[in-house]
């Protein structure tokens, strides 16, 4: 996949987290469809971070974030 693809199923899933509701399911499976494809992705681990937060998958989110800030520095 082109990285500009990337890039743009990263913002589909930011605009379903945005959404909220049934939509967040659908957010999940495009950040780990983009962190498939390139698991150096910080800003999809942080996407994914927003998503488990609002599931109160508070575990999962601090990894994710953490996952997010270690790729980004």
């Amino acid at each position: 996949m082109q990285p500009q693809n990337i890039s743009a199923l990263h913002h589909l899933g930011t605009i379903r987290e945005k959404m909220g509701g049934d939509r967040l399911s659908m957010a999940l499976e495009n950040f780990n469809e983009v962190l498939e494809l390139d698991k150096t992705y910080a800003p999809s681990y942080n996407g994914r971070g927003l998503v488990w937060d609002r599931f109160f998958n508070f575990e999962e989110a601090i990894n994710d974030f953490s996952k997010a800030i270690e790729l980004d520095n």
